[in-house]
Order: C-alpha cells, then structure tokens, then sequence
C-alpha cells in the first residue's frame, strides 16, 4: 500500500505542514513587531537607518509603529488555528503584499520595507497554500 494514501500518513502530512506555516507566521510577527516597537521606542533611528523621510513637526513613525503592532494582533487567529481561521490568514497575506505594493510606490527608503513585506508575503504564500493543498488531500 502507498504511503501517500494512508490517513494516518495524510494527517501527519497536514500536521507538519501546519507547523511549518507557523514558525513562518511566527518570524513574520517578530519582525513586524520588531520594527513597530523601535518606531515607537527609537523613532528617530528608526527614519535615520532606513533613510525614511524626516517627520519635522509630525510623529508619524510612532503611529506607524503603534499600527503596525495592531496588525500583528489580528494574526494570532491565524497563527492557533490557520485552517479554521483562513480569513485572517489570507487578508494577512494580501495585506503585507499590498503594504509592499505601497511601499513602492513611496519609494526612497519605502524600499527596503517593501522587499522584507514581499518576502514575507511570499514565504507565507508558498507555507500557507501548501498547507491548504495538504488539508484538501486528507479531506476530500
């Protein structure tokens, strides 16, 4: 008999996968809490070190910093429960593609937000759909 059908085979499947997608999940909000927390704590660092525009009278990197942790917490759904909890898991992925998307359009020191946002988007793309395709095959 091949492996490959075999539930019990197809479950441990699913259950690797599943932790794969969140040790990814889980580096993406470290990095995106990271940087929100030294917008907030260092936020003059912070523009100096990713040649970000100067804020002058506005602190808008310590909002950003503030949102950007926000955002982080509507991940934990995904991150307990992916398969049950898509939707967060999905909008968390087209919400870092379109952040990378406006980062782009900012350009200037937006750029190197951009390419850590699309790498991460795409890590979680490749994690998440492989997880998705393993879920359907052990549940047909």
């Amino acid at each position: 008999m091949d492996n490959t059908l075999s539930l019990s085979w197809m479950d441990a499947e699913v259950s690797s996968r599943r932790s794969s997608y969140r040790r990814i999940v889980i580096l993406s909000l470290v990095v995106q809490v990271a940087i929100g927390l030294f917008a907030l704590i260092a936020p003059d660092t912070l523009v100096h070190l990713f040649r970000l525009p100067h804020p002058y009278d506005m602190d808008w990197p310590r909002a950003w910093g503030a949102l950007l942790i926000l955002m982080a917490a509507f991940y934990v759904p995904g991150l307990r429960e992916p398969v049950r909890w898509r939707w967060s898991s999905i909008l968390g992925i087209v919400g870092r593609a379109g952040m990378a998307i406006v980062y782009l359009i900012l350009g200037g020191g937006f750029v190197w937000l951009a390419l850590i946002e699309a790498v991460l988007a795409l890590l979680l793309v490749i994690f998440y759909f492989g997880l998705f395709r393993a879920v359907v095959m052990a549940h047909p």
